[in-house]
């Protein structure tokens, strides 16, 4: 499954923990963790195109054996734990989803349109379909965000005028404004306090997204942070580390270089 996510490390988590809380077991998750970053066609390529087609294929062959001999371990390790869980879900009635795949698909293909062009950097030239589409990203991005207030209504079953309501603030900033980025993070505070007083499904969505930011980005920002202090920037450097130290210490290929870099890597991996 890994080889046709393009996902990176932080992706790559709640999609983890996504199959594992539906059923799936602790091993063949695990194998996903490890995988999906590891595997996907995107990196291979990549891999394949700086450090050689030879690297590549030993990339794409040691990520999924380790990634099984992995999944294998800690399926033996939290066995006990692993079957207690599978006992707990048992006990769980199965949930009745009325709700059609293409809908699910349609609503999810909304907020991927809207990631993509929100994102949508500038091309190499002036000209072209990529410079075209830059120079109107934000009107693309309103059309799929009427899209999102559609899906609301009539995929997620929300009110009706409590999505409009919340449209309001964020038709006022795109027309009193000049900066699209005022707008449309207007309509991501929306978005949140119309969720947030949501007890159902879009409620549920809310909550887990809170959980997982909860739990990564205080992580995330004291590794950047310790990271700069110790590293400085990649052109510059000015980090409390010299750059000396590091090209003594992981410069070379000796199996202390790679190990080194394999356990600093490790810690360091949140920045």
């Amino acid at each position: 499954s890994g080889s046709i996510l393009a996902v990176c490390s932080c992706t790559v988590l709640p999609l983890f923990s996504g199959i594992h809380k539906r059923g799936a077991g602790l091993g063949p998750a695990i194998t996903f963790l490890y995988s999906g970053p590891a595997i996907n066609i995107l990196a291979i390529i990549l891999t394949a195109r700086v450090l050689g087609f030879n690297l590549g294929i030993a990339r794409v062959i040691g990520a999924v054996v380790f990634s099984v001999v992995i999944g294998l371990i800690m399926h033996f390790i939290y066995r006990k734990e692993e079957a207690q869980r599978a006992v707990g879900n048992l006990a769980f009635p199965e949930t009745d989803d009325d709700r059609p795949l293409w809908q699910t698909v349609t609503h999810f293909v909304i907020l991927v349109g809207i990631l993509i062009f929100a994102t949508w950097g500038p091309g190499a030239g002036d000209t072209g379909v990529w410079a075209w589409i830059f120079q109107r990203k934000w009107f693309i991005v309103s059309l799929w965000g009427l899209g999102l207030g559609a899906s609301l209504i009539f995929i997620l079953k929300m009110s009706w005028w409590q999505v409009t309501l919340s449209s309001v603030p964020v038709i006022a900033a795109a027309l009193y404004t000049s900066n699209p980025l005022v707008a449309f993070a207007t309509s991501v505070v929306m978005l949140t306090i119309l969720l947030s007083f949501n007890h159902e499904e879009p409620g549920e969505w809310l909550g887990e997204t809170w959980g997982f930011a909860k739990q990564i980005l205080p992580l995330l920002a004291a590794g950047v942070l310790v990271a700069g202090i110790l590293l400085g920037s990649p052109e510059h450097g000015g980090g409390i580390i010299p750059g000396e130290w590091i090209s003594q210490w992981v410069g070379g290929n000796s199996l202390w270089s790679n190990l080194f870099a394999s356990v600093v890597g490790a810690f360091m991996y949140f920045a």
